[in-house]
């Protein structure tokens, strides 16, 4: 197996959200909301304000595609309360 196929499964297992999701709420801008399981990577507090020079912390999100068709600007996900 190339490296290439080797680090595209290994991150299809880490990222998998039925395995290692958990649930947040996916609001289309306009539109209704939903509950989708998404794999959260949340940053560091710290290390967000001290890289940025900004008070806040952000999270990155995978999420499948067939859950989130077609993102857009104003779109929201809520996590454990936090939008």
């Amino acid at each position: 197996m190339t490296l290439s196929a080797q680090m595209a499964s290994d991150a299809a297992t880490f990222l998998d959200t039925d395995d290692f999701g958990e649930s947040v709420t996916y609001t289309p801008a306009g539109g209704e909301a939903s509950s989708i399981s998404a794999v959260v990577e949340k940053e560091d507090a710290f290390q967000e304000a001290y890289v940025r020079g900004e008070g806040f912390a952000t999270a990155v999100l995978h999420v499948k595609v067939s859950d989130v068709d077609s993102p857009q600007h104003g779109d929201t996900f809520t996590i454990s309360g936090q939008t």
